[in-house]
């Protein structure tokens, strides 16, 4: 059954079927609360196996079509998931009896919990869905998109909450509008529908029950004829209503001949026939006067409940319904007697005692929540009213237009929300209940950002980091070790202000309870003390004396005799509806009677009802125990009880928000307090000695001294660095001028030698010489190429750093430059290009880098079969940076000339100075640019991928 209730379903058992619509029934698909859980956690279970592959669909076959799909397929589905929530959450609160006002605690129950988790839960698939999606939105889009990142996290727990928090504010205030208006419609009605439908079914069968009509003439019968009307004709209507009877006779001329003494006239002489004169005994008793004119003025003043009925409507005044009937009955002697049957609600103190316990209303009353005031006005005057908030008892002009002219729905007025509605042109009924402070609105909207960044932080997967130099060994400890006492002490802090705030409404509700017990008691025996004999004790002085006794302490009373068993109670309704059993509690009455206790205050609890009850004995003139009272306290117990609830979340959450803000503060002052090192680190590990910095610390602490002693430690490398750097130049170019000198001196010694040789041919008149001559001609040409070309490599050398850099589209550079290889039948180029591409450098410099890797492709294929060169521009992996990729099919570097293909003087080439990769290497770094070598993947060939930076 509980499986059925819950998932809406149906169970069956033996042969009973038992059907449940379930608490919440909003479509054929989410029919209850189960199945909207189950559908969550679908959504859920597949986006997260998406998230699982998310680097298989993100793979680069399907090209640019691929990628657009996944970034409007994950928007759709956030999007998707975004308004299912918004209506599923929209139908829970206007079709269920589910309060998601987290503030509003009487109205919480265990499937609030249930489904805000469930909710919250679920949509922690959009971060899931923008991670899967981030690739794409990064290729496409050109921005990279943060999703778990703690801001995020955070500012999207903020969102949420502050959704539902306003999503069930405002569609929970319109439900409740809703709501109050059936209730103002059963205000304006005082007369209550039900009772007199089951009036007019039993008042014909009354005045025709022969037996009440025989009764009617007896005196002392009047209890007989009330216990069988509410027995066979009115049994439901006297469980909850009173029924009284009262007998008129008419006996007037009668009664006087017996008091007198006259004998009756022959026209009073009966037959043999007729039944035997009635004693003066046997009459009914004599109504008084006043009683008799207040029963004439009520049933002449009241209103028929229907065409030609008996019973008739009495206004009160005071929202009850209550019916008067008058019946007629005659004797053989056709004497009559009228019989006065009175209806009205039985008297249940509402809001406290039992009736707060258990849930009694008074018949006929209009049942409004504990919070609720109500006031009905006609005109300006007020007829009824009930509740905490002041009313005026007639409203001023302001009033009236606010209410009747301008028909407001609802004002804020005194801290409180009221709701108008009116019944008539001239009649209105006014609802009201404190109003809900913005504080507890924040307490609710921080209480779901926090529950829902801690259920975001789960979904968190943690990459493995790159090794970096710095290890966090202090750091990590000192953060633990803060993290640690403020956690202690918000615990602490935490625990004592609830149990402070528990501790102190126990000893407020003990201390108001101990009081009312006392005042009960001391009342009670005042009034106990004048009887002196048990009859008397119990007689319906008694009853009257308890009444009395629970109006002034606004209490239910009940005495229990010495034995412990019932004997009278102000609520016998509760004994009789068997909700509560006729002994004493034992544990009551073992400290009463056994340790002798003055009073007793004991915790107990009728099915799933908690509450206290108040015990007393009551002592007799001899000090031996006459009874024992017992009261049940409920002033005040579930404020009490509310306030505790209600501080202790707001401390929870407080708790939970400064200690994520702990966290964030702790983080913050531990990296500020070991930035100088890490920066220290970061500087050592990542410059090299020509690029030392020195550390900006305004603080003079602990760490200053060991700031000073690293600028000092630079201070003092950057000098030795310079000098260093100027003896490595002095090297360099030493070394330079070496091997200049041999560079020129190897084809000098050629050329010296060949015109040696013809001299000698032309001093030995040798006729060769001529030829020799031609011959040695060429050779000269050719070294003084070698020799040229050799000078225009240092000379461009030279000139590297002086060439001012400026502003180079990289895509018609590229082109320009290819289309000069282009013309070779025997190459086929393709070019991938990026437009509007446009990066600073020495334009010249960077041509001639190009011009050389695409030099250098071309002759590695001209010997190959289908020769083919390819060009890329394209966006980078790595941020603001572009990638110039040119690939060939030739056969590539070989493994072990990889490590020297860019050191100077290397080549492959028969004729290379060795010296076109060293420069361009050298180029690019001085752009803040790289140059790499790798194998190919679709040519298998070389591949050089440049990485330049674009502009900020």
């Amino acid at each position: 059954t509980c499986a059925a209730m819950f998932f809406g379903g149906r169970t069956t058992q033996g042969d009973i079927k038992i059907f449940s619509p379930g608490i919440y029934a909003g479509s054929p698909v989410l029919y209850s609360i189960g199945a909207i859980i189950i559908l969550n956690l679908a959504i859920l279970l597949a986006v997260l196996c998406l998230y699982i592959v998310r680097e298989r669909i993100n793979t680069p076959e399907g090209g640019r079509g691929k990628t657009l799909g996944i970034l409007i397929g994950g928007v759709l589905g956030m999007l998707g998931i975004l308004v299912y929530t918004h209506f599923v959450l929209r139908s829970i609160i206007l079709n269920s009896n589910i309060s998601l006002e987290l503030y509003n605690l009487d109205e919480l129950s265990p499937f609030t919990g249930i489904i805000y988790l469930s909710f919250l839960t679920m949509l922690t698939s959009i971060p899931m869905l923008v991670e899967i999606i981030r690739p794409a939105a990064q290729t496409l889009l050109g921005k990279e998109i943060k999703s778990f990142n703690p801001l995020a996290r955070a500012v999207f727990a903020v969102l949420v909450a502050a959704y539902f928090v306003v999503m069930a504010s405002a569609l929970a205030f319109r439900k409740e509008g809703d709501r109050l208006e059936v209730s103002a419609n059963r205000l304006s009605i005082d007369r209550d529908i039900t009772l007199e439908l089951q009036l007019l079914w039993a008042e014909q069968q009354i005045a025709d029950d022969v037996f009440i009509s025989a009764l009617s003439t007896l005196s002392n019968s009047t209890s007989i004829i009330q216990n069988r009307i509410s027995d066979l004709y009115l049994p439901r209507v006297s469980q909850n209503y009173r029924i009284s009877v009262y007998l008129l006779g008419d006996w007037g001329r009668e009664r006087s001949n017996f008091r007198s003494g006259r004998r009756p006239s022959p026209d009073d002489q009966r037959g043999p026939d007729r039944p035997p004169r009635p004693d003066p005994g046997q009459f009914p008793p004599e109504i008084p006067p006043a009683l008799m004119q207040q029963f004439n003025s009520r049933l002449r003043g009241g209103t028929p409940i229907a065409e030609n009925s008996r019973f008739v409507y009495i206004n009160t005044g005071n929202g009850h319904s209550r019916y008067d009937a008058l019946f007629y009955f005659l004797d053989e002697d056709r004497n009559m007697t009228r019989m006065i049957l009175e209806v009205e609600p039985r008297s249940i103190a509402e809001n406290k005692g039992y009736a707060s316990i258990f849930g009694l209303d008074t018949p006929g009353r209009v049942s409004v929540p504990r919070r609720y005031s109500y006031a009905r006005y006609k005109g300006d005057d007020i007829q009824l009213f009930h509740g905490d908030y002041p009313y005026p008892t007639q409203m001023d002009e302001q009033q009236h237009s606010r209410v009747y002219d301008q028909q407001l729905r609802h004002e804020t007025l005194d801290g409180y929300s009221h709701f108008i509605y009116l019944v008539d042109a001239d009649e209105a009924v006014l609802l009201s209940r404190p109003r809900h402070g913005w504080f507890n609105y924040i307490v609710a909207t921080i209480l779901i950002a926090l529950v829902f960044f801690l259920l975001l932080s789960l979904t968190v997967i943690r990459r493995k980091q790159p090794a970096v130099f710095e290890k966090s060994y202090y750091r990590s400890r000192i953060t633990w070790v803060l993290m640690t006492s403020l956690i202690l002490t918000l615990v602490v802090m935490a625990t004592v202000s609830v149990l402070f705030v528990y501790r102190r409404n126990e000893d407020n509700m003990r201390r108001s309870m101990s009081d009312k017990i006392n005042s009960i008691q001391g009342m009670t025996e005042e009034e106990m003390a004048r009887w002196r004999s048990s009859p008397e004790m119990w007689s319906q002085n008694m009853v009257n004396m308890l009444d009395r006794i629970s109006n002034i302490t606004a209490s239910d009373i009940s005495l229990y005799a010495p034995n412990g068993r019932l004997t009278l109670s102000n609520t016998p309704e509760v004994f009789s509806r068997m909700l509560l059993g006729s002994r004493i509690n034992e544990v009551a009455f073992d400290q009463i009677i056994n340790q002798h206790k003055r009073y007793y205050i004991h915790p107990e609890q009728a099915g799933s009802k908690r509450y206290y009850c108040l015990y007393a004995p009551i002592i007799g003139e001899n000090g031996e125990i006459v009874s024992i009272i017992c009261s049940p306290y409920t002033d005040g117990l579930i404020d009490f009880e509310r306030d505790a609830v209600w501080h202790s979340v707001t401390i929870l959450t407080v708790f939970l928000l400064l200690l994520i803000l702990a966290i964030f503060a702790t983080r913050a002052i531990v990296d500020r307090m070991f930035k100088p090192l890490s920066e220290i680190s970061h500087k050592m590990s990542e410059t090299n000695i020509d690029s030392l910095e020195f550390i900006r610390y305004d603080r003079n602490d602990e760490i200053a001294s060991l700031v000073r002693s690293y600028n000092l430690m630079v201070s003092e490398l950057s000098d030795n660095a310079k000098k260093l750097a100027q003896a490595e130049r002095d090297k360099a170019w030493s070394g330079m001028a070496r091997q200049v000198a041999h560079e020129i001196k190897n084809p000098l010694t050629p050329m010296k030698l060949q015109i040696q040789r013809i001299i000698r041919m032309k001093a030995k008149n040798d006729p060769n010489w001529q030829e020799k001559l031609d011959e040695a001609s060429k050779v000269l040409l050719d070294h003084i190429d070698i020799l040229t070309e050799t000078a225009n490599e240092f000379s461009t050398f030279a000139k590297l750093y002086t060439e001012e850099p400026t502003q180079i589209d990289l895509d018609k550079v590229l082109q320009e430059e290819i289309s000069m290889f282009d013309n070779k039948d025997n190459v086929t180029f393709d070019y991938y290009g990026l437009k509007d591409t446009v990066v600073t450098g020495p334009k010249p410099q960077l041509t001639r880098v190009f011009v050389n890797i695409i030099n250098n492709a071309v002759q590695a294929v001209e010997e190959t079969p289908d020769a083919r060169v390819v060009v890329s521009l394209r966006k980078s992996s790595a941020d603001g940076f572009c990638d110039i990729v040119v690939e060939d099919n030739g056969p590539g570097v070989s493994e072990e000339n990889i490590e020297k293909l860019f050191t100077p003087n290397f080549t492959t080439k028969n004729g290379g100075s060795g010296l076109g990769l060293a420069i361009s290497r050298s180029i690019l770094e001085r752009c803040n640019a790289t140059i790499s070598y790798s194998r190919s993947f679709t040519l298998g060939g070389a591949c050089f991928t440049i990485r330049y930076p674009l502009p900020e």
